[in-house]
C-alpha cells in the first residue's frame, strides 16, 4: 500500500482541526454561560461527521466517538512529529 503524500495528509489533519475549532467557536458563542475548559463530546463528533459528509471515503455517515478519538489523536501525533519545537531542533 503506497504511503499518501506529507501534503495531502497535512491538508487533511488541518480540516479536521478546522471543523473542531469551529464548532467549538460556535458553541461557546451560542452558549456564553458554560465553561470555557468543557464542550459536550457530540459538538465535535458533529463537526467530524460534517467533515466526512459527502466525501465518498469510507467515513461517511459512520463516524463514531471511537473515530472521534482517533482521529483527534491522529491530529496530535501528526502536528507533534511534524513540528519540532525550536528549542529542540539544536538537541
Amino acid at each position: 500500500m503506497a504511503k499518501p503524500s506529507s501534503k495531502k495528509v497535512s491538508a487533511h489533519h488541518l480540516l479536521n482541526w478546522l471543523e473542531l475549532m469551529n464548532s467549538l467557536r460556535m458553541y461557546y458563542q451560542t452558549s456564553p454561560g458554560v465553561a470555557l475548559n468543557r464542550c459536550p463530546t457530540n459538538i465535535f463528533l458533529n463537526a467530524i461527521r460534517k467533515a466526512f459528509q459527502s466525501t465518498g471515503e469510507i467515513e461517511d455517515g459512520t463516524i463514531e466517538l471511537e473515530d472521534l478519538i482517533v482521529i483527534i489523536a491522529s491530529c496530535i501525533d501528526h502536528v507533534s512529529t511534524t513540528y519540532t519545537p525550536r528549542y529542540m531542533a539544536d538537541m
